[in-house]
């Protein structure tokens, strides 16, 4: 959130700032393979069958998914703000704010989100998941 105040400002803070949450962002890189693991553990306690490829290939596709809608919400902002291709320099500020909040802010809501909903996960399937990954 700090990077949305602060972008424009001040180059090395912003770069300061952009390592430390990079650093952080990619945890969640690790939650995805978990719990499809976790999910496939649940499908063969609950019916013995191995779904390994079908849950991967879903979580996969939804991954795909996400990566498209969060691009037609980046484009849709841009549409929204006025943005003119091959303007650089010239932006107004409204694009100029719309293109940080798809950059820090909408983020920032989907790993609130994501914290959230990871709440209602239950912990002895993550704890199976993670022990099978290593």
């Amino acid at each position: 959130m700090i990077l949305f105040f602060v972008v424009g400002k001040s180059i090395p803070v912003l770069y300061v700032l952009t390592f430390i949450a990079c650093m952080f962002s990619t945890m969640t890189n690790a939650f995805r393979p978990i719990t499809v693991v976790g999910m496939t553990d649940h499908i063969y306690n609950e019916t013995g069958q191995q779904l390994n490829g079908t849950v991967s290939a879903i979580g996969g596709f939804s991954y795909k998914c996400g990566n498209a809608l969060s691009n037609a919400i980046l484009a849709g902002v841009l549409a929204m703000t006025g943005y003119v291709p091959n303007a650089i320099g010239q932006e107004p500020q409204a694009v100029l704010t719309g293109i940080n909040s798809v950059r820090f802010l909408v983020p920032l809501a989907a790993t609130v989100l994501y914290i959230i909903f990871i709440q209602f996960y239950p912990e002895e399937k993550l704890q199976a998941a993670k022990a099978r990954v290593e």
